[in-house]
């Protein structure tokens, strides 16, 4: 299904029970020719797991989650901390195979990885206590419908119990730059928006998207401005619309950052965004006066 990515040899991709842990210095697994530990690096390690679980939660909030997660593989102390988190970051490439580039990946890692960020997800947010909060949350992963429902349901659990500050989708295609031709951004369109029917509480209270490679029909992005209620940054990467003209309609009481980078639009309406501080436009392939400014208030010339 994916075209341009090298084929390599298939490496597994690190789970949260696989998920090894990493060196807090470089002489922590050494032995010395006793065979024995160097004391250095056990004391090292005592040190960290002996810290209160505040102390250690803020450190841990501080790393991505994936390696957070690795950490706390050091102690059964330390074992239950990732269900304390109150900022949760799981970004798709954290999982992938010696740290390859997304798009030398096959199919069959993304594929793997991506499970892995829909494992993740759904450990993370349903098997929780309630009563710790949780206020950050960003995903970045694959458009693949099964993962996505995973993520979706998970999401849709955390939105409903937790009172998020900010909550972040960054949706990924498998094909991507030249590689992705119209049909593909047809396919890929349909499966957001299949994703987005069946998990619309995910994306309620979402403060940022960003969408790439999707073809929309002409009430999708309306729709789903309506629905993502608290959105403040909307980011559009490569989008096209089947309107004609193409007019991409923007009205929303919250947004500030709109980022639409080559978007096949003839004309953008700036409807009613009277929190608009920011817009960016790349790569415009079009001619005359292609912005229409209506109610957006806030928005000026740096």
């Amino acid at each position: 299904m994916s075209t341009g990515r090298r084929q390599g040899r298939e490496v597994s991709v690190p789970s949260i029970s696989q998920a090894g842990s990493p060196r807090i210095k470089s002489n922590q697994m050494a032995k010395n020719k006793k065979g024995r530990r160097n004391k250095p690096a056990v004391q090292d390690r005592d040190r960290l797991t002996t810290m209160p679980n505040d102390v250690l939660l803020n450190i841990l909030e501080r790393l991505d989650t994936l390696d957070a997660i690795r950490t706390c593989t050091l102690s059964k102390k330390m074992a239950k901390l990732p269900a304390e988190l109150s900022r949760i970051a799981l970004d798709v490439d954290s999982f992938a195979p010696n740290k390859c580039v997304s798009d030398l990946l096959t199919l069959r890692e993304v594929v793997r990885m991506n499970g892995a960020v829909a494992d993740a997800t759904d450990k993370l947010l349903n098997f929780r206590s309630q009563e710790i909060t949780l206020r950050h949350l960003s995903l970045r992963f694959y458009l693949r419908y099964y993962d996505c429902l995973t993520i979706g349901k998970a999401v849709q659990h955390a939105m409903s119990t937790y009172n998020l500050e900010t909550a972040e989708f960054t949706i990924l295609t498998e094909k991507q730059g030249d590689y992705c031709e119209g049909t593909d951004m047809i396919y890929f369109g349909k499966q957001f928006k299949t994703f987005f029917a069946a998990c619309p509480n995910a994306f309620s209270g979402l403060t940022r998207l960003q969408l790439q490679h999707l073809h929309f029909a002409e009430p999708d992005i309306p729709n789903v401005l309506s629905t993502c209620k608290q959105l403040k940054s909307l980011h559009l990467f490569s989008c096209l619309t089947t309107d004609d003209p193409t007019v991409l309609r923007i009205q929303h009481p919250q947004l500030v950052e709109l980022d639409v980078i080559y978007g096949d639009f003839v004309f953008v309406e700036l409807n009613c965004v009277p929190e608009l501080r920011r817009m960016a436009y790349d790569h415009w392939d079009c001619y005359g006066d292609p912005l229409y400014f209506g109610d957006v208030p806030l928005l000026s010339t740096p």
